[in-house]
Order: structure tokens, then C-alpha cells, then sequence
């Protein structure tokens, strides 16, 4: 069995809380690290950080936050990788939340409302920032061959039981007071209220996959995540036009 841990960290998927609250105790010292002084780490530690990188060897984007493959790291084939998913619908919420990826950072365009940012996220017509993103809302997870290449999918509405279940057989204990919660304010925190009928539809429509393939629909998880059926044909044709 793997004696670390190696983290694949999609956008607004609580990959802060993880890498500096839970696990920020087992940090490794390591190059893809980002904000030095926010991350502790020693060289004892049991958790590498792969930041926003992709699984798979293409090209991924012209943004900076998916410039290098995870593939091309020893330590991810040598540990236990895993990554955290989120109700799709909910993620959405999130990312227009905190201006993902349509922040300056990124981009200079901007998504003045949630009704534009579904309507251009679902449109196949509309030049998404991150294209590989707008065929798939986990495109960094999917190998070489399609299929899923990490090892262990956690789910974000359950994370912290799912995580010490995860951490558990390496004599590694998360450091979590009280239960994970999402950054948005209470009010704001139910995804359902950001939803008209029509944009529903919509995501219902473009993320099918993703619903399908992760066990979730517009209310919440439909039963347990069976990561097997996580399978995606992605044109990586598509990210080399702009890389």
C-alpha cells in the first residue's frame, strides 16, 4: 500500500480547506506548492500537492493554473492519489460565487450575472476561458485513456468523514474542528435558490455526464459514487489551439 498522499485539487472544491486547515500538518516541501507561507509542511509529511494540474499529458489551457501534468511527478504514481467532486450544479454556484475563471487573473472578460455565466457555460458556441472545462467540469481527472486517473474520489457534501476514511490506513489524522461547511453565506449556501427553471434545464442538459457519472441531480447525491462509470472522451484538439 502507498505511504503518501497526493492531491489533485479542482476548482471550488474545498482544496484550501484541505491543503490549509485538514491536512496542512502532512505537507510535503514540494514544487508545485503555491503561496509558500500559507503551507506549513515538513519533511516528514504525507501529503503532496498537485495544485490545479491536469492527469492527463495534453496541453490544457492557456491559463496558468493547469500548466503541467501531474503524470510527470514520481510522487503521484508512487501515492495514493485522490481528488474531491462536487454536485455539479453546486460547483457552478461556487465558481460564479468567487469569479471562476472569469476573474482578472485569468481573463479581462466578465460575467456580469449567474443567468449569463450558465447560459455561456451550456452554450457550445461560446469560447469558454478554459475550453477542456466547458466539455467537462472535472476535465483535470481524466487520463490519458478517458477514464478517471486518480485513485480515490471524495465527496465534497461529505468530506470529512470521507477523508478520515481516506487518510486512516496511513496513521494520518485531518485536524478538523467541527464540520466542513462552504464558504458561501448561509443565505447564498442552497444552490437551489440560484436556479430558475430555465437554467436548470440547462445544466441538466450540458452536465449530464457529469450528473450521471458522479451519482447527483438538482437536490443532492442520488446514491454512492461509483467511480468506475467516470469515463470521458475529451478533444484535446481543443486545448492546443489555444495553448
Amino acid at each position: 500500500m502507498p505511504q503518501t498522499l497526493y492531491f489533485v485539487h479542482v476548482p471550488k472544491t474545498a482544496g484550501r480547506y484541505l491543503v490549509v486547515r485538514a491536512l496542512n500538518h502532512e505537507l510535503v516541501n514540494f514544487r508545485h506548492l503555491p503561496k509558500g507561507k500559507l503551507y506549513r509542511g515538513k519533511p516528514t509529511g504525507k501529503l503532496y500537492y498537485g495544485g490545479h494540474n491536469v492527469c492527463h499529458s495534453h496541453p490544457a489551457s492557456s491559463v496558468r493554473y493547469f500548466g503541467e501534468s501531474c503524470t510527470m511527478d514520481p510522487e503521484f504514481h508512487a501515492s495514493r492519489s485522490f481528488s474531491i467532486v462536487r454536485n455539479p450544479y453546486d460547483l457552478l454556484v461556487s465558481m460564479y460565487s468567487a469569479g471562476w475563471p472569469y476573474q482578472p487573473s485569468i481573463t479581462t472578460q466578465t460575467m456580469d450575472s449567474f443567468d449569463r455565466f450558465i447560459r455561456s457555460y451550456c452554450d457550445p458556441g461560446f469560447e469558454w476561458v478554459v475550453p477542456l472545462q466547458q466539455q467537462h467540469l472535472f476535465f483535470q481527472l481524466v487520463g490519458d485513456d478517458g477514464a478517471c486517473a486518480v485513485d480515490r474520489l471524495l465527496r465534497f457534501e461529505s468530506l470529512d468523514e470521507q477523508l478520515e476514511q481516506l487518510c486512516a490506513p496511513m496513521g494520518v489524522e485531518p485536524l478538523v474542528s467541527g464540520r466542513f461547511r462552504p464558504s458561501r453565506r448561509s443565505a447564498e449556501r442552497d444552490h437551489r435558490s440560484w436556479y430558475t427553471d430555465a437554467l436548470r434545464e440547462l445544466v441538466a442538459l450540458k452536465c449530464r455526464l457529469e450528473l450521471r457519472q458522479l451519482g447527483y441531480d438538482f437536490d443532492g447525491a442520488t446514491g454512492e459514487l461509483e467511480q468506475e462509470r467516470f469515463n470521458v472522451a475529451l478533444d484535446f484538439d481543443v486545448c492546443r489551439a489555444v495553448a
